[in-house]
């Protein structure tokens, strides 16, 4: 049985390089500007809270602030 997967997307102050796609869940990772700061987030599908955790404490290893992590409605 596959396993259902969840869309997200987490919101996190800095630049990500896209070669960290693969250590995170696979998510694509895009950048943008805001006002003041430069602002990446991660996008795509994650198995459970587990995979979630794993995905935010990486960033959090890294110092990165994460601003929001929003459930993506289809």
């Amino acid at each position: 049985m596959a396993e259902a997967r969840s869309p997200l997307e987490t919101a996190f102050k800095g630049i990500l390089d896209l070669n960290w796609s693969e250590k995170l869940a696979e998510m694509e990772i895009y950048h943008y500007k805001s006002d003041t700061d430069t602002i990446s987030t991660l996008t795509g599908k994650i198995i459970d809270q587990s995979e979630l955790l794993g995905v935010l404490n990486a960033l959090n290893d890294y110092q990165y602030k994460i601003i929001s992590v929003n459930k993506i409605n289809n």
